[in-house]
């Protein structure tokens, strides 16, 4: 497990290597597998003032059991799933956990373990599937249906307790608001709570990390296989993470009680529809019918369908992702 930026916290493992700009004369110690320059520009990709770990051993996997429990019940852990074709039938390379309270962002490399991302326990008696699928702690996402199609067909990780940022956002903005029946996209939901230039690292980090893997731009699917990973990628994996809580933030206080009853109990339906047979990630048909489903339910649970809103400039960017990526 490699630590990209330490930020006040010193303790190190067998399972834990860590890399600072601070101390880059030490980064063939702490850093093996990465050469200078690139140990330099994964540090400067991934730019950041929250800790960022990487982990593709099943002792890192342990010992991020160990820091997401440690963290207590009621903890929030949010979540991103990035692989090509998001689905049950896709391919999962990375899983990215951000625990809000920790500070502490986690990239768990699937490509390299597998089902050892979820089974082996840590010191305290849990893996990565066992909190995942605990009602003690909240799971994050935003839009969890991909994400939890792919990790309940593929590894068996029946998500728990899971609250929707997308559904939060839309319940959430005013009743006079013409827009409500409409669930907006992760950038144009960001764009309320991030600066200029946040807004503008962001948007680069995206654009540079759809260069790689769009075959269009001459990229190709293989930069989520390839080890060391690169710098770019990485950034575009870890960038939508760090602003979720920011977005939490903003929304959920908002909220009525009888509101964030109706975000849960609508997040679970979400999850228990990406397990049926029947549902299929990216396909048309799957889109009409949750159009149609949400318009029904608009009404009882005020949410609505699933049009898509843009910054300018990424929006065929971030739609060529959805069909592709998600």
């Amino acid at each position: 497990m490699i630590w990209l930026k330490p930020f006040g916290f010193g303790a190190r493992s067998s399972a834990l290597r860590i890399w600072s700009r601070a101390i880059q004369e030490q980064h063939n110690v702490l850093h093996r597998r990465v050469s200078t320059k690139a140990a330099a520009a994964l540090a400067r990709a991934a730019n950041t003032k929250k800790p960022t770990f990487f982990v593709d051993t099943p002792a890192g996997v342990s010992e991020v059991a160990d820091r997401l429990r440690a963290q207590g019940p009621g903890s929030e852990l949010y979540a991103d799933i990035e692989g090509q074709r998001l689905s049950r039938h896709g391919a999962i390379s990375l899983i990215v956990i951000y625990s809000s309270s920790a500070r502490q962002a986690f990239v768990l490399d699937i490509s390299i373990l597998k089902r050892a991302a979820f089974k082996p326990k840590g010191s305290r008696g849990l893996n990565i599937q066992q909190i995942l699928q605990s009602t003690a702690y909240r799971k994050i996402f935003f839009d969890v249906r991909n994400d939890a199609d792919a990790l309940f067909h593929q590894f068996g990780v029946a998500l728990q307790r899971v609250e929707d940022l997308q559904l939060i956002e839309s319940a959430a903005r005013p009743d006079n608001d013409p827009s409500r029946n409409r669930s907006r996209g992760l950038a144009k939901c960001l764009e309320t709570v991030l600066s200029s230039v946040e807004k503008k690292e962001w948007a680069k980090s995206k654009k540079a990390g759809h260069a790689l893997f769009d075959p269009k731009s001459g990229g190709s699917y293989a930069v989520f296989e390839k080890r060391p990973l690169s710098p770019e990628i990485l950034a575009y994996c870890v960038g939508d993470v760090f602003y979720l809580p920011r977005l939490r933030e903003k929304h959920w206080d908002k909220l009525s009680k009888s509101s964030r009853k109706r975000v849960m109990r609508e997040s679970k339906a979400r999850v228990l529809e990406s397990q049926q047979q029947d549902f299929k990630a990216n396909s048309p048909k799957t889109s009409k019918r949750l159009r149609q489903r949400d318009k029904h339910r608009a009404m009882e649970i005020e949410f609505g369908g699933l049009s898509v809103e843009w910054w300018d400039g990424l929006d065929d960017i971030l739609a060529w992702e959805n069909r592709h990526l998600h």
